[in-house]
Parts: C-alpha cells; sequence; structure tokens
C-alpha cells in the first residue's frame, strides 16, 4: 500500500488491484474530509480529516452502511439517493446533519462526485466539511497519471481516484517538479491542457516575482523534510490572470525513497476577497466609533458656542459692527454643527426622523436647485418611475444627499456634462447584495459622464476625510454622510465607476409601510410658557451653563446638576420639579437610566433626553427627545407642548 511515509504490503487474501488501500496517502493530501462509498451505501474508505469529523474513537469503520452510521435521523430520509446522481451529472452539493461517532449531530456541507475505481467498479466520492467552515467548493479527487509518467511505480496508487473533478487541482510531480499528471480541476482553474503542461515544471503557475525569490524550489524542500508544505498565495494562469490559491504539497515515498509529491491547489480568491471586506468593515467600524465620539464632543461644543452668541446678540447694544461680529460668528458655528452632523451621520449615530417620503415629489420639487448646484454648464435630467412607493428616511437629510452627490458629479465633470437622477422600484435576490435583505427597494441613481474613478480610489471614497478634491475644497465627509444615513434608513449604497466612464451612485431606499404624512413641530410660532422649575442634568459645565441660560432667558427657574444620581438624591428630597432635563452620556448613571427611574418612582414628571446620539434605548413612554445641538427656539416650542399637554 503506497502512503505518505512507505509502501505497506497489501493484507493477506486482498486484491492487489484494489484501488482503495493504495489511495489513502492521495486522500490524506485532500484538505477536506473525504469519505469513498460504494454503490452499495458502504464505506469504503476515508482520509484522516474525515476521522477527526466523525470523532472517531477507534472502532472500525469500513463497511458500515453510511447513511444509517453517520447520517442523523432527521435528515436521513433519501439522503443516499439524493447523493448519487446519475454518471456524468452534475455533482449535488447539499447541507445534511452528520452522526458522531460520539452521538452528536455536526451540520455538514458536502458535495459528491461518480468516480470509477481501479477495478473499474464505481464509488461516491464525499468532500464534506462543516457548514460554519469557510466553503471550499470541493468536490475532490485526484487525477489519473498518465500510462508515460516517471512515476509508473505509483501510478496505480492514483488509478484509484477521481479524474472528472473540477473543483481542485490534484496532480502529481516528480522528485524535480516536473508535472506527471493533471486533472479536470487544473484545466479548470489554471487554463492548461494536459499536453500542454505535461513534463514542464510547476514553477510556471508561479508569478515571476516568487519565481525570482525561489519559492517553488522552497515548498518543495519544506514537503521533504517536514512531509507537508501548506500556503496560499498568488498563482498564475494560461491567460496571464492572477488568482489567490491554497496550496498543499504532500512528499510521496515508495519503500523509503521519494518518488514525487501530490499536490493540491484550490482556487480561494472569493475567500480573500470575502477576509478584505470584513477588514474593510472592521477598520470602518473602528473609525465610525471614533468619528462618533469626537462628533459628540464637539457637538457640546458647539453648543455652548452658538447657545452664548444667540443670547448675546439679544442682548447687545444696536451696534451694526458688532452685529456683523456675531453673525459671522454664528454662521461659522452652524458650519461647524453642519460638519458635525456629517459626522455623525458617517459613524451613524445621527437622529433621523424618519419619515414616508414622496422621492417623485421631493425630487421634482428640488429640481430647480439642483440645476443651481449643478451649474449652467451641466445638464441635468430626471428619469422618475410613475406610482413610486414612499421610502422610509429623514426627508431633510435625504435632501442633503441628493445635493451632495450632484456636488460630487459637477466637481467630475469640469467641462460640463450630464448628471441624470433616476427612481424606480427593483427587487433584490438572497444574497444579491451584501448586506441588504431580499425584498423591493426604491433604487435613486445619480449618473454623471464625468472623469469616473480607479478601482483603489473607488475602494476608499467612500471613507470619511477621503476626498479627490483640490486642497480645502472638499471635507471628504459628502459620500461618507451619505452612506451613513443609507445605512442608518435601512438600505445601501452601491458605487460604480471606471477611468473615462464616469460614476454611477444607487441608493437602494426600504420602503415605507407607512403611508401616513408625517407631522412637522418646527415653523410654528408659540408663545413662551409660564415659568415652569426645570431640573438641568449634564456632564458637561459648558453645555450646563449655556442650557441654563437659555431656560432662565425663557424666564424659567433653573437648577443645575453633573450626575444622574445627584438628580435622584435632590428628587427623594420632595424637591419638585416640572421637568427634568437631562444628556444622555454622563458617567455612572445616563439620561435614560434616569428617565426609567423618574417614570418608575414620578410618573407624572416631564422628562426630555437631550442627545446627538440615535442609537440609545428607548425611552419609558410619555418622555421626549431633543437633538443636540438645540436652540432657544428648540426649546421654546418643546416646553410648550408639555405646557399645553
Amino acid at each position: 500500500m503506497l502512503t505518505s511515509t512507505g509502501l505497506a504490503p497489501a493484507p493477506a487474501g486482498s486484491d492487489a488491484q484494489l484501488p482503495l488501500d493504495p489511495g489513502l496517502a492521495a486522500l490524506e493530501a485532500f484538505p477536506d474530509a473525504v469519505f469513498v462509498v460504494g454503490l452499495d451505501g458502504r464505506l469504503a474508505r476515508c482520509n484522516r480529516h474525515a476521522l477527526s469529523l466523525l470523532e472517531h474513537s477507534g472502532d472500525a469503520l469500513e463497511g458500515s452502511v453510511f447513511e444509517d452510521r453517520f447520517v442523523a435521523s432527521s435528515g436521513r430520509a433519501g439522503w443516499f439517493n439524493s447523493q448519487c446522481e446519475p454518471a456524468g451529472a452534475p455533482r449535488q452539493a447539499s447541507r445534511w446533519p452528520l452522526l458522531t461517532c460520539t452521538g452528536r449531530e455536526r451540520p455538514v456541507a458536502s458535495c459528491s462526485s461518480r468516480v470509477r475505481l481501479g477495478d473499474g467498479s464505481l464509488a461516491l466520492l464525499l468532500s464534506v466539511r462543516e457548514a460554519d467552515a469557510p466553503p471550499s467548493g470541493a468536490s475532490q479527487a485526484l487525477a489519473v497519471p498518465s500510462r508515460s509518467s516517471p512515476l509508473s511505480s505509483a501510478e496505480r496508487s492514483f488509478a484509484l481516484l477521481v479524474q472528472s473533478v473540477t473543483d481542485c487541482a490534484i496532480y502529481m510531480l516528480d522528485p524535480e517538479g516536473r508535472i506527471v499528471s493533471w486533472n479536470l480541476g487544473a484545466k479548470r482553474i489554471k487554463g492548461y491542457e494536459e499536453d500542454e503542461v505535461l513534463h514542464t515544471h510547476f514553477s510556471r503557475f508561479y508569478t515571476p516575482e516568487d519565481q525570482q525569490a525561489g519559492l517553488p524550489q522552497a515548498g518543495l524542500r519544506t514537503a521533504v523534510s517536514t512531509g507537508r508544505m501548506e500556503a496560499e498565495g498568488l498563482r498564475v494562469r494560461k491567460d496571464g490572470s492572477r488568482f489567490w490559491a491554497s496550496v498543499v504539497i504532500d512528499a510521496i515515498y515508495d519503500e523509503g525513497q521519494l518518488i514525487g509529491f501530490a499536490k493540491v491547489t484550490r482556487d480561494v480568491t472569493e475567500r480573500k476577497a470575502a477576509e478584505a471586506q470584513l477588514r474593510q468593515a472592521l477598520k470602518m467600524e473602528a473609525i465610525g466609533r471614533f468619528t462618533g465620539g469626537v462628533a459628540h464632543d464637539f457637538n457640546n461644543l458647539l453648543m455652548a458656542v452658538l447657545s452664548s452668541l444667540e443670547l448675546l446678540r439679544k442682548r447687545m447694544p444696536p451696534d451694526d459692527r458688532l452685529r456683523s461680529l456675531v453673525e459671522i460668528a454664528t454662521r461659522g458655528a452652524q458650519r461647524g454643527a453642519s460638519l458635525t452632523q456629517r459626522m455623525m451621520a458617517f459613524a451613524r449615530q445621527q437622529e433621523l426622523k424618519t419619515q414616508a417620503v414622496d422621492v417623485a415629489v421631493l425630487l421634482t420639487g428640488m429640481q430647480g436647485l439642483l440645476q443651481q448646484t449643478a451649474g449652467p454648464h451641466i445638464f441635468l435630467k430626471m428619469a422618475l418611475a410613475s406610482d413610486l412607493p414612499r421610502i422610509a428616511t429623514d426627508p431633510s437629510q435625504f435632501e442633503s444627499s441628493i445635493l451632495s452627490l450632484v456636488a460630487n458629479a459637477r466637481d467630475a465633470m469640469p467641462g460640463g456634462g450630464v448628471i441624470k437622477i433616476t427612481a424606480a422600484v427593483e427587487t433584490t435576490l438572497p444574497r444579491q447584495l451584501a448586506g441588504l435583505a431580499s425584498g423591493s427597494y426604491v433604487c435613486v441613481r445619480v449618473v454623471d459622464t464625468g472623469e469616473g474613478m480607479d478601482e483603489q480610489t473607488l475602494s476608499h471614497v467612500v471613507e470619511p476625510f477621503f476626498t479627490t478634491k483640490g486642497v480645502g475644497k472638499g471635507t471628504g465627509l459628502g459620500l461618507a454622510m451619505v452612506d451613513g444615513l443609507v445605512a442608518q434608513s435601512g438600505g445601501k449604497l452601491v458605487l460604480h465607476s471606471a477611468l473615462g466612464s464616469g460614476t454611477t451612485v444607487e441608493m437602494w431606499m426600504p420602503v415605507s409601510k407607512d403611508e401616513s404624512a408625517a407631522c412637522h413641530l418646527g415653523g410654528q410660532s408659540v408663545q413662551d410658557v409660564g415659568p415652569l422649575d426645570v431640573l438641568l442634568v449634564d456632564d458637561d459645565p459648558l453645555v450646563r451653563a449655556n442650557a441654563s441660560a437659555l431656560l432662565e432667558d425663557l424666564g424659567h427657574r433653573v437648577t443645575t446638576l453633573g450626575a444622574g444620581q445627584d438628580a435622584i438624591d435632590l428628587l427623594a428630597r420632595q424637591a419638585r420639579f416640572d421637568v427634568v432635563i437631562s444628556d444622555y452620556a454622563m458617567p455612572g448613571m445616563n439620561g435614560v437610566e434616569l428617565a426609567r427611574h423618574i417614570a418608575a418612582r414620578y410618573p407624572g414628571l416631564n422628562f426630555i433626553l437631550a442627545s446627538g446620539f440615535a442609537d440609545i434605548p428607548a425611552l419609558p413612554p410619555g418622555m421626549t427627545r431633543l437633538a443636540k445641538p438645540y436652540s432657544q427656539d428648540d426649546l421654546r416650542q418643546l416646553l410648550h407642548q408639555l405646557g399645553k399637554a
């Protein structure tokens, strides 16, 4: 019997031509659990990965009826027939519950191939791995070497295995690394016919850089010294394209003498791409957390600045020069607040006022503004489908996103061009767009005929502070803000671009389940309510001082505290207040915890939670949220509402 360490004698009475025994070494080269099952349903052979998957305890496995012993009862009905496709039919891929030797069920995924063994009999070859493992796509088998192969002594050892497998490149090398066998998987993955590669050196599949570094020879040396070499790297197909490969090289010995190598190559390009996407997602998540924290601190600072300027404007003498300076400072602070909102949007921490938005009405109403934004050298076109359903998003943020996309498209066409905005209902299939559930969406597209972007730029363009514009011409937060809004609304932002071919930005927005019109509080003229006793709780002394000044300017009596527990202690001393206004992010006890305590102990007490964060726990019924930074008018309207209630 051929093994990875030598040629073992066949058992007494065995047929030396039976192809199962001598194939054990080759089976061990497979990266997955492999079972060879006769068409009578009995297990003939398996590799070490299969023994590990079965949690093998040492009892005999060969000859067992596979379906009865290794398939859990919940998946047993019709299992074997489903695996045995007719010869020449496509492979079967399935998921089923494997029953281990210890009686434990393990969900697995498998691919099967009908193979012809060396004695002419047919068998089923199962490639199995746990269902939650990275997919190999591998129904695996070794190719039959050519009769002219220098490894003719090992030829019959590999005649037992599958030659028709297409998911793995499996072939033999002689001791010098020349190719002596070739299977259909190798042809599919690498692109070469058998007669094009036989007797050539396997280093032809390596990149020129790896060839120059001597990696092919180093791999063979490692296989000789340790018995096996496993690695991942870039390989080259016949057409010159590169792909990521997972490679296993096993040294094969016959009576202690090295006679060659068994080589298995899998195309893992898709897995590498998924890993890169995961790394990018983790990086963006970390940036988002950092950005959200910075934006929250800026919110507090800007609120102090804007509140002070608002009070200063009301109390300053009638001096036009002073008033002009205050206006300039106010506009600068408001621009900072706008920038902060974009940072919060990217971090998906802005508070959205989600409504059922009529896309057609909104975009049609913006057409004049959008044309002004695009400029006279840009031709703006709209094509909106009829009977569009409403989408669920914040209308003001959605308008800002469309304006930002049009501005980006304009900047990509300095010599003029066309911007086309379309909206239509489109349906996604499962896993069609990563991170987006299947179903119907309203897809809003902004298409330009500009310069376009290369792949590297496209991969970074949504990152915050990344910009393709010149210094001082952009914050690098436009697309980050759009991406944050779309994601926070439950949709997905998709970009398509190529150099010289323009850019298409797609906003896949969820259809609103609520078709009712939304109510707006802003824009109403309200009168101040009578003096209220207000308990103001905020750990930031600047915010606390300025909010107190705004409230006192409205005529209210204000008590300020810096911690939630202090508020609880004060309320417990029979203090009476009409309303409590609290920050959310505070050490010790946050604003929601304080709200829940007040709702349980003082159910008639009004409570307002002031925060710039969106992703916070729900407040008890009847309690109100106020977005930071807020103005004196915001406080006046909210307190007026509470006074009327």
